[in-house]
């Protein structure tokens, strides 16, 4: 026959006291491999800058890129490159499939999807890249 917890109780207690001890010391771990990754980031990062700091000009921003290691240029079409991705990225509707924007175009009629989602993707898309989809 049971008894009204007993022994039993004093075990559960244990097991939850370790738990919770074995709980603070992973949480501090956690923290402190946290802290490390973080600085061994803004070491990283420091150094970088500290050597790179002096290659930067308006000409690395404005300029294309030359393909001659001994001058190579700027970074333009790299920003620009980023800056549609970016946009592409943020214009996109939720829900949106990739097969939504096949060419020739095939719209999803599923939960109230409209043609209109697309199409309004595929014309910034076109904006971007300079061109119509042919």
């Amino acid at each position: 026959m049971h008894g009204s917890g007993g022994q039993h109780g004093l075990v559960c207690e244990d097991r939850l006291d370790l738990a919770h001890r074995i709980s603070r010391v992973m949480f501090g771990v956690c923290v402190v491999f946290t802290v490390v990754i973080l600085l061994l980031l803004g070491l990283v990062t420091g150094y970088l800058l500290s050597i790179g700091i002096g290659s930067l000009s308006w000409d690395f921003f404005t300029k294309l890129p030359t393909g001659d290691p001994a001058n190579p240029g700027g970074m333009n079409h790299a920003i620009w490159g980023t800056i549609i991705l970016i946009a592409i990225a943020s214009t996109t509707v939720r829900g949106a499939k990739a097969s939504d924007y096949n060419d020739p175009p095939t719209f999803s009629t599923e939960m109230g999807r409209s043609a209109s989602d697309a199409d309004m993707i595929k014309a910034r898309i076109r904006l971007a890249v300079g061109g119509p989809w042919n």
